[in-house]
């Protein structure tokens, strides 16, 4: 499965999760094989080597925003 793939077929279950599971905490746990499913590919964990590193004085980047 290449990284495409397996990011649609993660989407496209955590889709029908959503839409079957109502509970939150249900959904969340449901949620962790189709997470490891997708940290699993050998083409995302690939492209993963290759993302922006947003780590700031060795502290990582919050991406929440304060007012």
């Amino acid at each position: 499965m290449g990284s495409q793939s397996a990011v649609q077929h993660f989407i496209a279950s955590a889709r029908r999760l959503y839409a079957e599971e109502q509970d939150s905490a249900k959904r969340w746990e449901k949620m962790t094989p189709l997470l490891r499913e997708l940290l699993a590919d050998p083409a995302v964990n690939e492209q993963s080597k290759h993302w922006p590193d947003c780590s700031q004085g060795g502290e990582r980047a919050n991406a929440s925003l304060a007012h």
